[in-house]
């Protein structure tokens, strides 16, 4: 690895670190949500690792004919997008900051809400398909071996 690689390296590395400590500061939950959600967006279980993001990189700094970036420049450029935040994301914190989301209202949020809703989505199923269908009677199914 040149320099600039080996400290574009260090900084994913530290990216990641800070990345887990920040999800481990909120509930467990909501640590797997986004694990999740990163095998959904990056289809991968371990997208942040220097050869991921210098892959990704690469591939979105090269250019409309097909011209890809030297090394030294990718790395360059993952230096610099690892000292930036998501804005997105910082904007969807700072509203959660400003309207007082705790650690309660968050394990609120992801587990009773879904305690409560899963049941009851269940029997509007349960409805449905009676509705769909006719009900169903469920007699007992007589074995061939019970003689």
């Amino acid at each position: 690895l040149s320099p600039i690689c080996a400290l574009a390296a260090a900084s994913v590395r530290e990216r990641e670190s800070a990345r887990v400590e920040a999800r481990l500061q909120g509930s467990g939950m909501l640590h797997l949500v986004l694990q999740l959600r990163d095998l959904y967006v990056y289809q991968s279980w371990d997208p942040f690792t220097f050869e991921a993001m210098k892959s990704r990189k690469a591939k979105k700094m090269t250019g409309p004919n097909g011209t890809v970036p030297p090394d030294d420049e990718v790395c360059n450029a993952l230096i610099g997008s690892s000292s930036q935040s998501n804005k997105g994301w910082d904007k969807t914190a700072e509203g959660r900051a400003a309207a007082g989301t705790t650690y309660g209202a968050e394990v609120v949020q992801l587990y009773l809400i879904p305690l409560f809703l899963f049941p009851l989505v269940m029997y509007l199923f349960q409805e449905m398909w009676s509705w769909a269908y006719g009900p169903q009677d469920l007699k007992p199914v007589k074995s061939k071996r019970s003689r």
